[in-house]
């Protein structure tokens, strides 16, 4: 016999809401979630409710329908059994396939979400999962599969992505107040296409493994958000990708291009301790081939390069002692094929060895990030105290030329305005050259260079190779500012 009630989602049916909490059997505990979603309007049906021995609940044929946009979810069977060993366990388990049907903001949607090994354990069901003051979730599946989407759809034609060996867990303390968790996933795959506010995207990506690892303390409400900041929170998330391979389209009134890419390993780092931020990624190598589509006149442009970094590192709440301040960026032998070249220099009078950003700078450094944003001080200064700064790396090579910089200085904070007093050596090498090679291409103005060049002889000297020039920049403490021992006026 089908039997009519009232619910929202199957996963509502599966978590419990929060008055189911007032009984400790699951049978009961399932009945009750359902009378209390009578109210919400959806549908669900269901052939049977079967109650084992081991005191598992089974729903089979179980179709919901959302009353507000018409969307159904139907599966063969959804099934919770406590844990034998501990009846407050409870794990959820559902047939292999859950198809999802209806209409969205007059969108057709179809999907079907396939699994394998699929479980769902928590102790959030029943009442005795509190008693020790920690709430647990883990999820598990040896393939997760979401499919769907209309061939002839306007909008939405397709939408795929499959997952191997996905686990995911959390922890949640009550009495605490924090949450910690990790999700992993084996080799993954996505694949989409649509079409939303006129531009249309088509994508095929396939990537090795994510796994990520997160803790937090949980805010009581959003004026506790600022915890985080003056060091009585903390929060920290990591990151790691494997390699992967993609090709993506984007068209839009006429302009159209295609991205084929392929990258190494990246990791990605974020926390906030004791005040202090602290923001990390690094991605490996990456090949990636762009081309145009009709609507764009130029040819197919090819990029690589060995590898990028950026890493920053902010005391926010270093109020009673200087703490450091870091900034890193790396971009490593990054080149681009000879279709854009063809375009600027045909004649290959420019080098094209790779080029190179690298950029380190530390800093000690005193900050109230309270007083900045309570006060709302438009002088950083007001709230940041910098006592030195080191110029550890500076570089920017690239055509064949490159500039280099290193360097350190103290801040006298006792004027007006904070004032360096230290040294900069700067190294400055084929620079010459390549802006007589843009000259000649027509890509810069003669007269405009120069004056760049003048101004650069007038603070620096040649160097012991050809085309190059340094100098030593030095801040003095009465103010003053020399270059090669000559003042700089």
């Amino acid at each position: 016999m089908r039997k009519l009630v009232i619910a929202t989602t199957a996963v509502v049916i599966a978590s419990g809401a929060t008055f189911v909490y007032a009984q400790n059997q699951l049978d009961t505990v399932m009945d009750l979630a359902v009378q209390g979603m009578l109210s919400e309007g959806a549908t669900v049906t269901y052939d049977d409710r079967n109650i084992g021995g081991d005191m598992s609940v089974e729903y089979t044929n179980l179709v919901i329908t959302d009353p507000d946009d018409g969307v159904t979810i139907t599966t063969d069977w959804l099934k919770g059994t406590p844990s034998a060993a501990d009846p407050s366990v409870v794990t959820f388990t559902v047939a292999d396939v859950i198809s999802i049907e209806g209409e969205v903001e007059g969108e057709k949607i179809d999907f079907e979400i396939r699994s394998t090994g699929f479980e769902l354990t928590t102790n959030a069901v029943l009442m005795e999962a509190f008693d020790d003051g920690d709430v647990t979730v883990t999820l598990a599946a040896d393939t997760f599969v979401i499919e769907g989407g209309d061939p002839d759809s306007a909008v939405f034609r397709n939408f795929m992505t499959e997952i191997s060996d996905l686990s995911f867990g959390v922890v949640y303390s009550i009495d605490d107040m924090t949450a910690a968790g990790n999700l992993s996933m084996g080799p993954y795959t996505a694949k989409y296409d649509f079409t939303a506010d006129g531009q249309t995207q088509v994508a095929d990506e396939q990537v090795e493994f994510l796994t990520v690892e997160f803790e937090f303390d949980v805010p009581e409400s959003e004026d506790d958000m600022i915890g985080y900041l003056n060091g009585e929170k903390s929060a920290s998330l990591t990151m790691e990708s494997g390699a992967g391979t993609g090709i993506s389209s984007f068209s839009q009134e006429g302009l159209e291009f295609e991205i084929d890419m392929s990258y190494e390993n990246s990791a990605f780092e974020f926390e906030m301790i004791d005040g202090r931020l602290v923001y990390d990624i690094v991605g490996g190598a990456m090949e990636a081939l762009l081309t145009p589509g009709a609507g764009m006149p130029i040819p197919p442009v090819e990029i690589t390069m060995s590898g990028i970094g950026l890493k920053l590192v902010l005391p926010m709440n270093s109020v009673d002692e200087p703490d450091e301040l870091a900034f890193n960026f790396l971009l490593s032998d990054l080149t681009v094929g000879e279709g854009l070249w063809s375009i600027i220099d045909p004649g290959k009078t420019i080098s094209r060895d790779p080029a190179t950003i690298d950029i380190d700078v530390t800093s000690s450094v005193q900050i109230d990030a309270m007083k900045g944003m309570m006060e709302g001080a438009d002088n950083p200064f007001e709230f940041a105290t910098f006592h030195n700064v080191a110029i550890n790396q500076l570089l920017l090579a690239v055509g064949g030329a490159s500039i280099q910089a290193q360097g350190a200085a103290d801040i006298n904070n006792d004027g007006f305005i904070p004032m360096p007093v230290g040294k900069v050596n700067i190294d400055i090498t084929g620079v010459q050259a390549l802006s007589e090679q843009l000259v000649a291409l027509g890509l810069l103005d003669q007269m405009q260079v120069g004056m760049a060049m003048g101004m650069m002889m007038a603070f620096a000297k040649p160097g012991d190779e050809a085309d190059q020039f340094v100098s030593e920049i030095e801040f003095t403490k009465d103010g003053s500012i020399t270059a090669n021992g000559q003042p700089l006026k």
